[in-house]
């Protein structure tokens, strides 16, 4: 089960997210500490190109499924989270980004 919080570790490592939800994880888009470790220098350095040019990742979910299995009908509906790189996109790029996600898929709750 993935939910919110992992959706920020992923882009923005540990340090992005309440104690309870860390990993040793590094981030896509995160910064690199002062006191940064060996491995975190080489994952920093190896997601550099992601920093520059992805502007962002959209995590989709289905919310809930409804119909009939057994008639091959299944009615999913979908919810999004948009994860930015803050590093790119400004804060009034992000809400119009949203707003436009919005009118196809539903915010993920």
């Amino acid at each position: 089960m993935v939910d919110k919080a992992d959706c920020i570790l992923v882009m923005y490592g540990g340090s992005s997210v309440p104690p309870a939800f860390r990993l040793k994880i590094f981030g896509l888009c995160q910064e690199l500490p002062g006191n940064a470790s060996g491995p975190d220098k080489k994952y920093y350095k190896k997601f550099e190109h992601f920093r520059k040019t992805i502007h962002g990742v959209l995590f989709v979910k289905f919310a809930k499924e409804t119909g009939q299995i057994d008639d091959l009908f299944i009615d999913r509906e979908l919810e999004c989270f948009l994860v930015e790189n803050n590093n790119i996109v400004r804060e009034e790029e992000s809400g119009s980004i949203t707003r436009i996600l919005e009118n196809f898929l539903n915010k993920w709750s």
